[in-house]
């Protein structure tokens, strides 16, 4: 707490806008009898809190008087003929004040106006909701959004007697305090009486707006002064600022809270300000709501200044046979005492600063600090919650000697538990080896307990059985694994090893290490092992050959894969079988040897045009035979077709191979082109159409090339069979071929009567030269360009006729000579 504090009340402001001047109220009805046609009186009161200090006095005077408007509670509809003008009783100052040792108080002025009158509501199966509106709120409320411009309404519901019987609506006991003080502990009785004996809970809730700055007083006969809205209509409450909600309306450390018991309010401000705030009491009646109370309401929060204030802090819940320590935050106290609430115990009581208790039981504890000053003292009380410090115990580490399913509990029902595992049971199912652990928590109290559980799904296996792949069985020694604990044989034998005296079954029994025992068997055997005969073999080509393994009932396995006891193999190799009976296994091996030919033609062959086609067999054969009947080991044809040539070696295999002649017809290779040209002209060679290939004596590739020097050119052609053949052209080259000056007009006419329409129209014949013509008008505009001799312009520029003037032209040009030259000149266009 600090020791010197200044007073300053916000709510100190000069003027408020539009009638800013509404600090709360709360509507309560009581019921008062009824009438022989059902009729009921009920009283309603109205407490109308005012600003009585800054509040505009105009505003004020008007609230002598209040309009109460009635609805119907289902539809929302007006009914005006019950609905009436109250006149306030006398005002009411309310001085209210929470703090001792305050050196002197904020100036605030606060009164209570209370409007009362009887209500006659006949019956209605949806009841009624009775409502005020009024503008409007001060304008420096601190958790709301445009508080000047914001009204408020108060309303409560009544609803039907067939519904909820006889009934009177909760009332408050307390008026509010008329202000609050930062950074000192506030404490507010706000609880309620109810005449009918019903259960009673608190809580906050979200103020109501009504009425607006230019309609501040809705009334049902004057809609000048605004149309009353149904208070549950939509979008009917305030917008708090963040970070204030309706679960932390003002802030503070710690924050606003209410008990929902008994409605206690307690809350230390930490900042200054106009806190509007929301408190309901709910009223049921057999476990059914059956109606509410609600009070709207601005707390101001100032810097004071104390000669003495109380005040601590501890933890809210603290659990039993825990120390629970005691901060103690006041401030101008030479002495204190502390009572820690515990009944019946006159020791539970300390007069150092800041001390620590142990509580050995549950339950809730009001805890006292009497702050002692030679001036004044004050006192400051806090409830503690003492939760019971409770064990946790899941058993003694177990071993189970076969799969099964185990449940660990927690105990402790109702509180929270987490398991390693995630769940969040009190119980949970465990197959698995492992350490488990389990926090329960009834925080801030928690317990923690640790199992090991070993599942011992370990399988024993003695080994393989043995067969004895011999004629005569011979005693034997069998070792199973070592590292077990105890072993004991139906040979009698007691370590890892036993012998076998003859064929059979026998089987052990071990314990391992979690002494869980295991028991497995294994088998002794006697079986002769199988003979086989395999033979190398050769045999021709593509001709198949046979392995038998010779002894039948085996399981048998080819390292080609096949698995028959037969198997026909064509391809060369090395054969491998292995026979087993499941005890007893043998292998053989050959090979198979193939014999070749090795006939081999000339590949496929074709020639353009005719053509005489010697074949000759690789190498000497017992026999040859050709398709046309021909015994030879060569063969002449000039016929194409497909030739077939059949051998036979001297061991009988035979052997065959073809090959294909393709006859193409011939054809001439070409060369399209001028042959006589200007010495600046550039001449295109064009090649037949059509070909896979052009190769020309200048090293280009395509089909059109473009040449400039006299001389002789050729080119080879490959169709696409694959035919060849070249073309031969000369090119000579004449300067004087075609003139060398160009005609430039001096005038033209573009007037469309096909007489002189262009410049310059000179035709000069050689396009294939370099040309380029530039005409501009009497500004230097250039209007028209080309690189083409057979492009003339037609006078138009930017898609208009130019008017009649004096042009000028460049051109740039190469005659046929091959020199370039340069004319520039002017001409007139006439329309």
């Amino acid at each position: 707490m600090l020791k010197s504090i200044f007073l300053f009340l916000l709510i100190n402001v000069s003027v408020y806008v539009y009638s800013s001047h509404v600090v709360g109220g709360e509507m309560t009805y009581r019921y008062i009898s009824k009438a022989s046609n059902e009729d009921i009186t009920y009283r309603v009161k109205l407490s109308l809190y005012i600003d009585c200090l800054n509040g505009n006095a105009d505003a004020i005077t008007t609230d002598r008087t209040a309009y109460l408007n009635v609805f119907d509670a289902k539809t929302g509809a007006l009914i005006k003929s019950l609905c009436k003008k109250i006149t306030s009783q006398s005002p009411v100052r309310v001085s209210e004040n929470q703090y001792s040792c305050i050196k002197n108080k904020p100036t605030v002025c606060v009164d209570m106006y209370v409007y009362e009158a009887d209500f006659v509501l006949p019956k209605r199966s949806s009841g009624y909701i009775i409502s005020f509106e009024r503008c409007c709120r001060n304008n420096v409320i601190s958790n709301i959004f445009d508080p000047g411009n914001t009204g408020a309404t108060y309303w409560t519901e009544i609803a039907p007697e067939s519904v909820v019987g006889k009934n009177s609506s909760p009332e408050f006991n307390f008026r509010p305090p008329v202000f609050l003080c930062l950074n000192a502990p506030f404490t507010f009785n706000h609880s309620a009486k109810d005449q009918d004996g019903d259960s009673l809970v608190y809580d906050f809730f979200t103020p109501y707006i009504g009425a607006n700055s230019t309609k501040s007083r809705p009334e049902y006969d004057n809609t000048n002064n605004g149309t009353p809205v149904f208070p549950k209509s939509s979008n009917r409450t305030i917008r708090w600022i963040n970070p204030f909600s309706v679960t932390n309306q003002m802030g503070g450390n710690p924050i606003l809270e209410q008990d929902v018991n008994t409605g206690r309010l307690t809350v230390t401000p930490n900042k200054t300000g106009q806190y509007i705030i929301g408190i309901i009491v709910k009223e049921y009646r057999k476990g059914v709501l059956i109606g509410e109370t609600k009070r709207d309401y601005q707390f101001n929060v100032a810097n004071c200044v104390f000669e003495v204030v109380s005040v601590f802090n501890s933890p809210k819940i603290n659990c039993t046979n825990n120390k629970v320590v005691f901060t103690n935050q006041s401030s101008g106290a030479t002495n204190f005492r502390w009572d820690f609430g515990e009944p019946n115990i006159t020791k539970d009581t300390s007069i150092s600063i800041s001390p620590n208790y142990t509580y050995t039981t549950p339950g809730n504890y009001m805890i006292r600090l009497i702050a002692r000053s030679t001036i004044c003292i004050d006192t400051f009380e806090y409830f503690i919650t003492v939760k019971e410090n409770f064990k946790v115990n899941l058993g003694k580490d177990t071993i189970f000697c076969n799969p099964t399913t185990f449940t660990l509990n927690a105990g402790n029902t109702g509180k929270q538990f987490l398991w390693n595992t995630n769940e969040i049971t009190q119980t949970i199912e465990v197959n698995q080896t492992g350490k488990y652990w389990v926090k329960v928590s009834d925080s801030p109290c928690e317990a923690t307990d640790t199992i090991g559980i070993t599942i011992d799904n370990s399988i024993f296996k003695a080994g393989n059985d043995t067969t004895l792949c011999k004629d005569v069985f011979t005693p034997f020694l069998y070792s199973t694994s070592t590292g077990y604990k105890k072993y004991l044989w139906n040979t009698g034998s007691i370590s890892n090893t036993s012998t076998i005296p003859t064929p059979g079954k026998y089987w052990v029994t071990i314990t391992n290490s979690n002494n869980c025992n295991r028991t497995d068997t294994i088998v002794a055997r006697l079986s002769k092992p199988p003979q086989i005969n395999l033979r190398d073999t050769m045999v021709c080509e593509n001709f198949p050959a046979m392995f038998d393994a010779t002894v039948p009932n085996y399981t048998y396995i080819w390292n080609t894969g096949e698995t028959t006891k037969q198997i026909t193999p064509k391809l060369p190799g090395l054969y491998v079988v292995n026979i087993t009976n499941g005890y007893c296994s043998s292998s053989d091996s050959a090979y198979l040897k193939t014999l070749i030919p090795g006939l081999s033609l000339p590949n496929d062959t074709f020639f353009c045009g005719p053509f005489k086609y010697r074949v000759e067999i690789n190498k000497p054969f017992k026999t040859y035979q050709w398709n046309n009947d021909s015994t030879g080991r060569t063969f002449t044809t000039e016929n194409a077709g497909l030739i077939i040539a059949t051998v036979t070696t001297p061991e009988g295999c035979i052997d065959t191979d073809s090959l294909t002649i393709v006859n193409y017809p011939a054809f001439t290779a070409d060369i399209r082109g001028d042959t006589t040209a200007c010495t600046a002209t550039v001449l295109q060679l064009t090649a037949n159409d059509s070909m896979n290939n052009y190769q020309w004596n200048t090293g280009e590739n395509s089909q059109i090339i473009s040449v400039i020097e006299s001389g002789q050119y050729f080119v080879m052609v490959t169709n696409r069979n694959g035919c060849k053949d070249t073309g031969f052209i000369k090119i000579v080259k004449n300067p004087n071929a075609l003139p060398n000056i160009i005609y430039m007009p001096n005038v033209f006419s573009p007037n469309s009567d096909e007489l002189n329409d262009q410049f310059p129209d000179n035709q000069f014949p050689d396009v294939r030269a370099y040309y380029f013509l530039q005409i501009f008008n009497r500004w230097g505009e250039k209007v028209f360009e080309t690189h083409s001799p057979s492009l003339n312009w037609d006078g138009m520029y930017k898609g208009k006729l130019c008017q009649n003037d004096n042009y000028m032209y460049h051109l740039v040009y190469l005659g046929c000579d091959n020199q370039q030259r340069t004319r520039t000149g002017m001409f007139n266009l006439l329309r």
